[in-house]
């Protein structure tokens, strides 16, 4: 009975041996295809990794290539200092000199000298008011800019072309006192209904100085404190008594102040202010020429006589 029981016993164990045996197989050979998985995926990941490595690994090699610049600053290094240095110094040395030799030969020429003693205005006979003809009284610019002669006199006086007489500096404390000759002579070069439009150097660089000059004066009529006169080189009344002035032989002025009850009656005397040539053309004929801003007045011993 018990070798039964034991035969019985090992076969038991032998069937739980061949059931067990092939569970264990196959625990195994899942283990092993998990393990083949994960290598492969390991594997496709490491592939990936490896496939995007280049892309990155390529730009950060290029830079390195630059390995020969190691070489290169030692060339560099010499040729820009030389070059620079040389090139530097051309410019800085020949140019800085030769500007301000020529400049100062250019700009110092004699008329220059000369325009700054007496201002001339550069929109001399450019037609005021806006209603002149500029075919009628356009002025040669050259006449303008230019100087006439001056000799100065023993007395102090100068003379002007060697014809007229002035005195003074053409200053505020000290303006030029002329004649009406000197100013009626314009006409010879100066006559829009003859076709002349020359104003003479020797009118031209008085204006925009201060001028003096005496004569007969016509004040406005009906204005009790006039501001504003006409000194001519003839008498008139404004009227009927005495000759007409013309645009050469007549000024133009207005007073700084208004004139007095005293002098309003005056007919002759001084007038002094900041003189101006500046024609005035309807068609071809001249209305208008010398005027006189800033001016004051000073009446005759005999004026209203």
């Amino acid at each position: 009975m018990r070798t039964f029981w034991l035969i019985v016993g090992v076969v038991v164990l032998l069937a739980a041996a061949m059931a067990v045996v092939p569970m264990m197989r196959s625990k195994k050979e899942l283990a092993e295809a998990q393990v083949a998985t994960q290598q492969a995926i390991a594997a496709r990941e490491q592939a990936a990794v490896a496939a995007k490595t280049p892309e990155t690994v390529a730009p950060v090699a290029t830079p390195a290539v630059p390995a020969p610049t190691a070489k290169t600053p030692d060339a560099p290094i010499k040729t820009p200092e030389a070059a620079p240095v040389a090139e530097s110094a051309k410019p800085v040395a020949v140019p800085a000199p030769a500007e301000p030799a020529t400049k100062p030969v250019a700009t110092t020429p004699a008329k220059d000298a000369k325009s700054t003693d007496a201002p001339i205005n550069e929109e001399l006979l450019s037609i005021v008011g806006g209603n002149g003809d500029p075919a009628a009284a356009k002025a040669d610019a050259s006449a303008v800019k230019e100087m006439p002669k001056l000799e100065t006199l023993p007395n102090g006086t100068q003379k002007v072309d060697g014809k007229f007489i002035i005195k003074g500096a053409g200053t505020k404390a000290d303006p030029y006192v002329v004649s009406w000759d000197h100013l009626v002579s314009i006409q010879e070069s100066f006559d829009p209904s003859q076709k002349k439009d020359k104003i003479p150097s020797s009118i031209s660089f008085m204006d925009g100085t201060y001028v003096k000059i005496t004569g007969y004066i016509c004040f406005p009529l009906y204005v009790p404190q006039p501001k504003e006169l006409l000194v001519m080189m003839n008498q008139w009344d404004g009227c009927c008594i005495g000759v007409p002035p013309t645009a050469y032989d007549a000024i133009e002025v207005q007073l700084r102040t208004k004139v007095g009850e005293d002098d309003r009656y005056a007919v002759h005397g001084s007038v002094k202010g900041k003189f101006q040539v500046k024609p005035y053309v309807t068609g071809n004929w001249l209305v208008g020429l010398y005027l006189m801003t800033e001016a004051e007045f000073e009446p005759s011993q005999n004026a209203g006589n």
